[in-house]
């Protein structure tokens, strides 16, 4: 056998092994949806900084803590949320910030989130990472101005 046949039997197997591998791992991924309760309650720990150009509100570091409940025992705990926004004098406009979610479990989300505030209330995505008790976990977070959904993906299954 000649060395070019040699090596493109060695590229396709290693590839043909990679694509098993990569198979096995995603057959394993679970995923969990969840349902949360509007309830919560927001306590300003720190103002940050306000400023008001042209009539408008632009927030920049702004500290709040809440107590979230959801229908997934891993998203029953505090919720320490950054607020950055950019609104009109009405209070509308885009917001964003970071979080970092303590579950009663002793597991952590650490994430993003962006979102609206607009006349007829807030809604927001967040993105986040688990750590402690939920390392590897993803979190993806929707929030329309009522309803509280999101999902868990556990890339190793449950």
């Amino acid at each position: 056998m000649n060395a070019k046949k040699l090596s493109l039997i060695i590229i396709i197997t290693v590839i043909a092994v990679a694509l098993l591998i990569v198979g096995s791992a995603a057959a394993k991924a679970s995923e969990s949806t969840f349902n949360c309760s509007n309830n919560e309650e927001y306590e300003t720990t720190d103002p940050g900084s306000w400023s008001f150009p042209d009539g408008n509100i632009h927030i920049r570091g702004m500290k709040q803590t809440a107590r979230v409940v959801c229908d997934d025992t891993r998203l029953i705990g505090y919720n320490d949320i950054t607020v950055n926004a950019n609104w009109d004098a009405n209070f509308t406009g885009p917001m964003w910030g970071k979080f970092t979610f303590r579950s009663d479990e002793g597991g952590i989300f650490k994430g993003t989130w962006n979102g609206m505030m607009t006349a007829d209330g807030s809604w927001y995505n967040a993105v986040g990472n688990g750590s402690g008790e939920y390392e590897g976990l993803k979190l993806w977070i929707d929030k329309e101005i009522d309803q509280t959904t999101g999902r868990i993906l556990n890339p190793m299954g449950d």
